[in-house]
């Protein structure tokens, strides 16, 4: 299976910080916030000569990324070998939760609204779908 896109994440971003996204769990994220979450990764991580296209599909995959960071935070085990082993390769993560028996009442107001807030700026930047 393709782990590249993973191997890529992880290597390119994710060492330079202890979460994807961190403060999801505890305020509400922004337009700003978003906007340079993004702008770090695309100038920080990446070739400067990506076609948009392919800078619209990283920031989705970012974004994926991060959205599905805050319910690896409750230990939800992933469906998705992409998303699990993108967070397996975490020292924080511990999966103890399969994703049919997740209750998303663990989440705090902060988080449900971050969660589908990142969806939504996923969706401008076209989606993306975690490899099953």
């Amino acid at each position: 299976r393709p782990q590249k896109a993973v191997d890529d994440f992880v290597e390119d971003y994710v060492t330079t910080s202890e979460y994807i996204f961190p403060g999801t769990d505890s305020k509400v994220m922004t337009n700003s916030d978003v906007e340079n979450f993004l702008k770090d990764y695309i100038e920080n991580n990446n070739p400067k000569d990506l076609t948009e296209p392919a800078k619209k599909k990283l920031c989705a995959r970012a974004l994926c990324y991060a959205r599905n960071e805050i319910y690896a935070r409750h230990g939800y085990i992933f469906n998705s070998w992409e998303l699990q082993e993108l967070f397996e390769s975490m020292s924080w993560y511990e999966g103890t939760v399969p994703s049919d028996k997740f209750n998303s009442n663990v989440f705090n107001q902060a988080e449900k609204k971050n969660i589908e807030f990142l969806k939504s700026k996923m969706e401008d930047y076209g989606g993306y779908q975690p490899a099953k």
